[in-house]
Formats: C-alpha cells, sequence, structure tokens
C-alpha cells in the first residue's frame, strides 16, 4: 500500500490552462472563479485575507535604508563569489519588484506544465524579491496559507547581450539561490523545469528562450511548511524556539549567460590522496581540483577532441584575502604559486550525425527542429534540443605549490586565489571559459590530549579549543533572508570581534555570500542539516522520543521505520545538495545531521554516508542527542549553564568521540523598544529566554555570562572540546542573543567579550581562538 499523502504533496495542486478557451469562455470563467475566490477568502482565517496580518515589526537600519529607497535593488553583489567567470560570462540581477499573486487550490488536480497567461492572473501587487511574501521587506508582509499558490511575475531585458547574435556559442541559465519549497518556472510561456527544497540554489536553462526584446518569467511556488518537509525552525503556529514562516522567493534570482562549454563548478580542497584526509600534513602545501565540465551539444564537433582544464595557483604577498575574482587586479596583485592540468575525455565516447541542416540518427529519419539522438559513455541519449546539455563529466587533478605553503587559520585567513582555463586540445588551445575561484590550506582532526586524556579537536594539526555562537540568521524586517550583504557581514563581525572562533549555523542554510564572507574573515563554521522539527504539527511517526544523552545503549529511539522511502530521499538529496554547494568552503569545520532528535532517523547510515561523501570534515551527527556511536563528536546540550555527563562510565562510553557541548547558555534580557512585538494587551506571548525568566539589566547579563564561561572552563579542564553558547541574536519572542533582533544594541558590546575570552582561553584553551 502507498504511503498516505503528505505536507510535501497536499500544497502542490495546479491550475489548468485558459490559454485554449474562448474569449467568452474565458470572461464566464473568470467571472466563476472571482466568486469562487471571493466565497473562499471569506472562510479563511483573516491572516490569510489581509495584507496587513504580518505585524509591522522592528526594523534594522539596513531594512529603514531599503524601505525608504524604493529604487535600490536588494542584494545587488554578485552572488556565487567562489566560481565569478570572466570575459567568456556575463550575469543580470533579476532581483526588484515583480508582479504577484496568491491562489487558493485546495483539491485541484496536479496541474500541467502550461501556464497560464499573465492577464488571466490577474496580479494582485508588486512584491520586492529577494524577500519572502511573509517578510515586511517584500512590501506584502502577509501569510500564505496551506493550499495557496504564490505566483510571480518578472519582464526584462537582456541588458548585456543579443541573444540573436552568436547564439550557437553561448547558453543562459537563470538562477535561483533560494526558492521555499516547491518552484515551477516558465520563461516566455515555456515551461523551463521544477525544483522541490527550500534552502538550496538551483539554475535553469533558458537557451534559446531568450528573446532580444522583453522577456517574461513566471514562478509558481508552494509550501506546506509541515510534516516531513525540512523547513529548520518555521512553523504555522509559531512561538517558543519556533518562527513565522517563510514562502517563496528568498534568495536572489540572477541571469547568467555562459559558453557553450563551461565550468559547472571548480572545487579546491586541501591535501590528496590520503588514506584519511583529515590527517593532513600541514607541512605540505597540496590541493586536489575537481573541475566539472558542462558541455554542449551547440558545439558537439568540440568534443570529438579532449578538452582540457588548465589550472593555476596565485597568492598575494600580503595577507590573500581573496581578489574578489576580477582577474586583470588579481594578476596585479599576485604571483603564481603553482600549475597543473587535466583532461576531459568526453568526446571519446560521443557519436552523432548531422542531417539537413539538423542532428539524427539516421538518413530520411524525421525529427523536430533542435532534436537529436546523441551516444555518450555507452549510453543513448535522445530528444536533446540543439543546446541541450550533455551529462556533466568531471576531471581531477593535483597540486603541490612550488613553495611552502600558507595555512588559513582564523588568526591568518589567507585565501589563495585559482584560475581555471578551459581550451581545446590539442588543436588551436583556444580558451572557451575562464573562472576565478579561492582556496585555503586548512585541516581539521582530533588528537587525545596528554592532559586529561580525552579527544581535542585540532585545526591545521594542533589542538584548538572551539568557543563559539549559535546563529539562526534570522531577521525582524527580512525574516530568513537578511536586509542587505552589509547586514549579514555585521553579525559576523561582531562575533569575530568578540573572540569567538566558531559559528554554529544552526537549522538554516545561509546564502553564498555569508560562506564567503566566514572564509574571508577566518570565522569557523558548524553547518546544520536543515531539520523537519516537531512544532505543533510535528508528525509523531517522523519525531522520536529525545533522550539526550541518558539512553544506556548504543541504540536510542529514533524514528527509524517511520520515514517513508521517499521522504528520506528528499532528506539525502538535500543533504546532498548543501554539501555539494558548500564543501569547498574552507571555514566549515563540522557537519550535524541531527539536532535534538528532530527528525532523526536512520542515524547510521546517513553519518556513514557523509563520511564518504566528504572525509575532509568532521561529524557530529547527534548534536543534543540522541546519540549513536557514530561520527567523532559526543554533543550535550545544557540550559542555562554548561554541563557533561561526565561519570567514569559515561567517559568509557565517550572514550571515541571528541566531547562538546553543542548549546548552552540562552540568558534572557529584553531591551524596551528592541523587542519582536509590543507586549502590552496583545494577548501575545512576552519575551523569554532560558534559565528561569528574563534578567534585570545589562549587569544581571554580563554576570550570568562570566558565570557561564567560567562553567565552561572547568570542563575544559577536564576535556569537553568546544562549547556553543545561544545566541547572536535574539529571535522574535526569543531575547537570549548577545544582540538584540533588531541588531541596534550589543547587550554585551563585542571589546568586553574580548577581553573575557582572552583571559578565558589564558587559563584554559592555551590559544584564545583568534590566534593559531
Amino acid at each position: 500500500m502507498p504511503p498516505p499523502t503528505t505536507d510535501l504533496t497536499k500544497p502542490f495542486l495546479g491550475d489548468r490552462s485558459l490559454q485554449k478557451m474562448n474569449p467568452s469562455a474565458k470572461y464566464r470563467c473568470a467571472c466563476c472563479t472571482i466568486i469562487l475566490f471571493a466565497f473562499v477568502l471569506a472562510r479563511l482565517p483573516v491572516e490569510a485575507q489581509n495584507p496587513e496580518a504580518v505585524a509591522r515589526h522592528s526594523m534594522t537600519t539596513w531594512g529603514e535604508g531599503l524601505i525608504n529607497d524604493p529604487e535600490t535593488i536588494p542584494h545587488a553583489e554578485y552572488p556565487r563569489p567562489d566560481l565569478v567567470r570572466q570575459s567568456s560570462g556575463q550575469w543580470q540581477n533579476l532581483n526588484g519588484y515583480w508582479n504577484f499573486l496568491v491562489r487558493v487550490v485546495k483539491n485541484e488536480k496536479r496541474s500541467t506544465k502550461d501556464p497560464e497567461t499573465a492577464p488571466a492572473l490577474r496580479w494582485q501587487g508588486k512584491i520586492r524579491v529577494p524577500f519572502a511574501i511573509e517578510s515586511n521587506l517584500s512590501g506584502v508582509g502577509r501569510l500564505l496559507g496551506r493550499y495557496q499558490q504564490l505566483w510571480y511575475r518578472r519582464v526584462f531585458k537582456l541588458d548585456y547581450h543579443d541573444p540573436s547574435s552568436g547564439h550557437l556559442n553561448k547558453r543562459h541559465f537563470i538562477n535561483f539561490e533560494a526558492v521555499d519549497f516547491r518552484a515551477t518556472v516558465w520563461l516566455n510561456n515555456v515551461f523551463i523545469g521544477e525544483h522541490f527544497g527550500g534552502f538550496a540554489p538551483f539554475r535553469l536553462e533558458v537557451t534559446g528562450l531568450m528573446q532580444s526584446s522583453e522577456n517574461e518569467l513566471i514562478v509558481r511556488s508552494s509550501d506546506g511548511t509541515g510534516r516531513a518537509q525540512l523547513r529548520g525552525k518555521q512553523s504555522r503556529k509559531p512561538g517558543g524556539i519556533y518562527y513565522t514562516r517563510v514562502s517563496g522567493i528568498w534568495g536572489t534570482v540572477w541571469l547568467e549567460t555562459v559558453p557553450a562549454h563551461h565550468f559547472q563548478s571548480v572545487k579546491v580542497i586541501p591535501g590528496s590522496g590520503l588514506s584519511n584526509p583529515l590527517d593532513l600534513d600541514p607541512r605540505r602545501g597540496t590541493f586536489k581540483i575537481q573541475a566539472t565540465l558542462e558541455p554542449s551539444l551547440a558545439s558537439s564537433e568540440d568534443l570529438r577532441h579532449a578538452l582540457r582544464a588548465e589550472f593555476e595557483v596565485r597568492a598575494g604577498a600580503e595577507s590573500g584575502g581573496h581578489s574578489g575574482g576580477n582577474l586583470l587586479d588579481l594578476l596585479k596583485a599576485t604571483t603564481s604559486v603553482g600549475k597543473t592540468s587535466c583532461h576531459f575525455t568526453h568526446g571519446k565516447n560521443l557519436t552523432t550525425r548531422r542531417l539537413n541542416g539538423l542532428y539524427g540518427e539516421g538518413a530520411g529519419e524525421h525529427k523536430a527542429p533542435h532534436q537529436l539522438t546523441v551516444q555518450a559513455y555507452g549510453k543513448s541519449y535522445t530528444n536533446y534540443r540543439q543546446h541541450s546539455p550533455l551529462p556533466a563529466v568531471t576531471c581531477e587533478a593535483t597540486l603541490t605549490l612550488e613553495a611552502p605553503g600558507r595555512w588559513w587559520s582564523p588568526k591568518d585567513p589567507f585565501l589563495y586565489d585559482v584560475v581555471a582555463h578551459l581550451v581545446r586540445d590539442p588543436a588551436t588551445g583556444e580558451v572557451l571559459d575562464e573562472v576565478v575561484t579561492y582556496a585555503a590550506l586548512r585541516s581539521v582532526g582530533t588528537v587525545r590530549s596528554a592532559r586529561h586524556g580525552q579527544l581535542q579537536l585540532t585545526l591545521n594539526g594542533e589542538a584548538f579549543f572551539q568557543l563559539g555562537a549559535l546563529d539562526q540568521g534570522w531577521w525582524p524586517d527580512g525574516l530568513l533572508t537578511p536586509p542587505s550583504d552589509e547586514a549579514q557581514l555585521f553579525d559576523i563581525q561582531y562575533l569575530k570581534a568578540a573572540g569567538f572562533n566558531v559559528i554554529r549555523k544552526h537549522a538554516k542554510v545561509e546564502s553564498r555570500r555569508w560562506y564567503y564572507h566566514c572564509d574571508r574573515l577566518g570565522m569557523l563554521v558548524w553547518q546544520d542539516q536543515v531539520p523537519c522539527v516537531p512544532d505543533a504539527e510535528a508528525v509523531p511517526r517522523l519525531q522520536p522520543e529525545w533522550v539526550h544523552l541518558d539512553w544506556p545503549g548504543d541504540d536510542p529511539p529514533e524514528a527509524t521505520t517511520g520515514w517513508y522511502a521517499f521522504e528520506h530521499a528528499q532528506f539525502i538529496g538535500e543533504f546532498e545538495a548543501m554539501v555539494d554547494t558548500l564543501e569547498a568552503h574552507p571555514s566549515i569545520v563540522t557537519w550535524v545531521p541531527f539536532n535534538e532528535a528532530w527528525g532523526q532517523h536512520r542515524t547510521s547510515e546517513v553519518t556513514t554516508w557523509l563520511q564518504t561523501r566528504d572525509p575532509t570534515r568532521l561529524t557530529n551527527c547527534c548534536s543534543g542527542g540522541n546519540f549513536v556511536p557514530v561520527g567523532d563528536m559526543v554533543d550535550a546540550h545544557s540550559y542555562p549553564e554548561p554541563s557533561f555527563p561526565m561519570e567514569p562510565g559515561n567517559l568509557e562510553r565517550w572514550g571515541a568521540f571528541v566531547m562538546v557541548v553543542g548549546e548552552f547558555g540562552g540568558h534572557g534580557l529584553a531591551v524596551p523598544g528592541h523587542t519582536w512585538r509590543k507586549e502590552s494587551g496583545s494577548g501575545e506571548a512576552e519575551s523569554w529566554g532560558y534559565g528561569g525568566g528574563l534578567l534585570a539589566n545589562f549587569t544581571n547579563l554580563r554576570e550570568r555570562y562570566r558565570n557561564s564561561l567560567g562553567v565552561l572552563g572547568e570542563l575544559a579542564d577536564r576535556g569537553v572540546a568546544a562549547g556553543i553558547y545561544t545566541q547572536t541574536t535574539d529571535v522574535e519572542r526569543e531575547v537570549n542573543g548577545l544582540i538584540t533582533y533588531d541588531r541596534r544594541v550589543q547587550k554585551i558590546h563585542s571589546r568586553e567579550l574580548n577581553e573575557w575570552h582572552r583571559d578565558w582561553f589564558a587559563r584554559h584553551g592555551g590559544k584564545i581562538g583568534n590566534e593559531s
């Protein structure tokens, strides 16, 4: 018997196209639709009817700036700093004001892939992308219902290239940095693809569909925010540790033009050919470079010859720090420290025939324009358009620096620039694509301490206590989307100035620029997998009992049999997408698959898969429990003061794992005028924090923090190797941040924290986190 329908599919009910109706039928249908919509709307909760239902909460200074300047394009910066294309490619930011429409779609048949025309959709207003419809910065500020779809429309011109000129040598892609949860996309009335998952970037090819005049981009999104959907802290019933849901586009949308054959990715990972990549010798300067080529059928003749990827690593004389991707500036400011190359051999297995101006399998065969069959890797791929990509192919190379390497650390976050060229070989040596990325020499691992006999974390071969903050990345005006790049940089800089050396990115995946900032500033990252949380609408079969670290055996409760196969496949698919997107960022040192048993299932299987997928990082399989003896760490959560079960029997049980306190603190202080909602007469839940009530003033908070830091020091002396304080900022009703939710008040100034942390490291940690 198939599994029952879940929220992964229920909201995704479609619309029938009106395109083939005659005008009178369209008019009658539209009238009926209006009447039906009014009837349904009257039965909806007020929050779903009223665009003002989401209250106007506190604002950051960056958010106020956006509202006061409606002409500004939000997040105008290049969104993929880890792969910057040079003269071979161009890009265009599509953020800004789009048309939007919210439609109720309950109990309808699954949608076809034919969109309705823009006039039939009857757009309701403007929404400011990339902010979710529930956020104030979107300009809408309303909640999306479970059985509603959110439609977007953007009309744009290509401002840098005429698609009718040289189109056989260029390809176009629409990139979405984040859409929650299901996105279906059309360009110029042609379906181009859809995507499931709310936190991973994706791109869709639109080559051959671009027009030199106006182009119409339509996106339909739906978001159940429930069941097995990986949603982080979003909830349909926010309160406590759960927050306002986020629907639709919440990351930058952008257009990119690339060569027909181009690099899909270039990843540079420290180390190569090691039996255990965590044992990277810090005296060696070696990189493994993995380049993925996305070839095109438009220039299949090129594929009859091997294509070569050439790599050059360059370093600046001073701090490195990455040039930002401009090749001319890079060449002026850096010198070459190593070169290597590898070959793509895709073309050896490629066979095609060109027939009457088209590609085809044999003489006399009738095919639709721009359609072909191709043989590659011994398989047959049919019904490919002329610009369709062949399956991506990867080549790998190892590069050892010509001089001793300079190692990346919080004190010295040195980044090497890497230039990659895709060239024809052995023909002309013509450059087909040219990109710039960056890399760092950095190793992580474990070592057993001679002082107390417990395993410790290492950075570049030396023991390194990791003191950090839990960071959830929420904003009062943008929700999951920071109001600007400067805003998200502010949080990292505050923690860096405060003397923390690690951020635990909790239940969220940030934009690629956020990790770029951590790379260049020297901030370590523990990255959580986005969970499905046990909120008010949680499904019991998905959520095991949370037993912390108290289960006496090695098999604590988990939802092993509760997850259906398709739900687990979606979980792993989104996990793989996150790792694939982020694995080249040197700042990320630890993956965290599960937190506090939220949706915890198949723990050993998931952790083993992750360690095989990325053997260069540590794995904290079960932060806060339920502990399963896999991975590298055993992680306790303790509020408000840190603690760890270190009785003799437990120490034997934890012997093969690094002991860490993944969450502690949470001391609450509400700052008048800087809280999420006004607390008087609204019936709203009051602000809260851990530790038996809110603190009275800043002095009390300082005392409580210093006391918690002292307790953590006692644990460090006995073998605990990391501590994560909750948290960077207040979030909605949680007022346990070091900074207020609007980022206007530092409850404890970064300078004061830095002084305390320096003293703490001198007594307990050996080295302050910013010195390595």
